[in-house]
């Protein structure tokens, strides 16, 4: 989706960059043997950042029927 959205370089910050920056804070503070634990809100809020905003950006390209699943 990122490779079809920007110009240039933004092209591939967004195809490359984006998704990397997400898996490189799961990581961090996420996932189940992350070093740094967060209180449950704060893990929360990350988790629908994280399974949330792929939805959003496939409503906001315009593949609604993919965004809603």
């Amino acid at each position: 989706m990122g490779a079809q959205t920007g110009k240039g370089v933004m092209r591939v910050l967004l195809a490359i960059g984006a998704p990397l920056i997400i898996a490189i804070v799961w990581g961090v503070f996420g996932s189940p043997r992350s070093q740094v634990q967060l209180s449950m809100s704060m893990h929360i809020m990350l988790e629908l950042l994280v399974f949330g905003l792929p939805s959003v950006a496939l409503y906001a390209t315009g593949k609604h029927w993919i965004g809603y699943t």
